[in-house]
């Protein structure tokens, strides 16, 4: 199972654990990490790309800017929660907060507002050292490099030839990852995005076709093993994209 990753900062020990229950009553695909201080959140953001960062507002307040812009490019969403008055008067600035102390429905549904838990798992795309893909159209096969994939579909990097065209219709991909990653190969049917030319930087070189696939009829085995794959693959390496659907935008 794909995690959502929220991040809770509080001073107070006993709003936080009342943060926490809640969250943990209502959601089961959510992974926890707690800080007591906005420095020590600091920390934590510059390893580790959060979908939601839920914070108290009262201690927060003044480096609430600095906290935007240590994810900057990653798409992620703050929530503050304060008391009920410091709640009304966000919320009548137009910025959505929570009233502590709150029921867990009440968390849980601007929880999911904010990252919804099905376009998360099929928007977010990792990108994995070394995966490599076969693509199968009828008779012509194609390798190419793996840029980014996920639930919802993969990207790759393909030399151009004179028969690049038929990659436009329904293909058959062979899915692989290095060995040390652990990971057993997919077979996997894709209909065809988008496209784009790209041009080499090494001179005389062919040209690249980046191209995207959206990811037809898997099987509940194939989106298991691939889940664990996007999961595993944001904790090896750090991933830090957030839920970007590169595979929407070839050429991004």
């Amino acid at each position: 199972m794909l995690h959502r990753k929220i991040l809770i900062i509080c001073e107070q020990d006993d709003l936080r654990l009342h943060l926490r229950d809640c969250l943990l009553t209502e959601l089961s695909d959510i992974r926890l990490t707690e800080s007591n201080s906005a420095m020590d959140a600091m920390t934590k953001l510059t390893s580790t790309h959060f979908e939601i960062i839920i914070f108290e507002f009262s201690c927060c307040n003044e480096m609430w800017s600095q906290m935007r812009r240590a994810v900057s490019g990653q798409l992620t969403s703050f929530l503050p929660v304060a008391n009920a008055t410091d709640a009304e008067r966000l919320r009548q600035l137009g910025i959505s907060a929570i009233a502590v102390p709150c029921q867990p429905l009440i968390l849980a549904t601007e929880v999911n507002r904010l990252c919804n838990p099905r376009g998360f798992r099929q928007h977010l795309r990792v990108s994995i050292p070394g995966a490599r893909a076969v693509i199968h159209v009828g008779d012509c096969i194609f390798r190419g490099e793996v840029l980014n994939v996920g639930l919802g579909g993969i990207l790759c990097d393909i030399p151009k030839n004179d028969q690049y065209k038929v990659l436009l219709d329904a293909v058959h991909i062979h899915f692989s990852t290095i060995e040390n990653f652990g990971m057993t190969d997919l077979e996997l049917s894709g209909r065809f995005t988008r496209m784009a030319l790209v041009t080499p930087p090494e001179p005389g070189a062919p040209e690249i076709v980046r191209i995207a696939w959206r990811f037809v009829d898997m099987e509940p085995s194939q989106q298991e093993i691939l889940s664990s794959l996007v999961e595993h693959a944001r904790e090896t390496f750090n991933i830090n994209t957030g839920t970007t659907d590169s595979s929407a935008t070839p050429g991004s």
